[in-house]
């Protein structure tokens, strides 16, 4: 649990992903990173189960878009939990890319997420299954 933690960066998360390929559960919620970072997450940790990349409170927001979705969606093909809250520049396509790959997510949290619509909701209709939990508070969906 990394959450809140001020030192930790996208190096901190390069230099922490090759040496923890078995990693399966990553909370880095209102830590500032970016998608350098996450790609390197996912890449080298296909065994991930769940990450939060959400902001926090304080609304220090990651600077993430669709490539670290779209990673996370090509590499980490068991991942059933995906918490995104405040990620600001995430979109449809980010979405899109993420549960083509992804197609066990149970629960998948995009509140404040404001790009996404109803383009994206689509594809977690017909990619995602086994969803159990959505949340899309403050989402452009209808």
């Amino acid at each position: 649990d990394l959450r809140n933690c001020s030192q930790v960066s996208s190096d901190s998360l390069i230099h922490l992903a090759p040496i923890c390929p078995r990693l399966e559960k990553i909370i880095l919620q209102g830590v500032n990173f970016c998608d350098t970072g996450i790609i390197e997450l996912a890449t080298h940790c296909p065994s991930l189960i769940s990450i939060n990349v959400s902001g926090n409170r304080s609304f220090r927001v990651p600077r993430i878009d669709k490539r670290s979705l779209i990673s996370i969606g090509k590499c980490c093909s068991s991942l059933r939990f995906m918490i995104a809250c405040g990620c600001s520049r995430l979109d449809d396509d980010a979405i899109i890319g993420l549960t083509k790959g992804c197609k066990y997510l149970e629960e998948l949290n995009l509140k404040r997420c404001y790009k996404i619509s109803d383009r994206a909701l689509f594809a977690i209709g017909q990619n995602c299954r086994r969803l159990r939990k959505i949340s899309l508070e403050s989402c452009n969906v209808s």
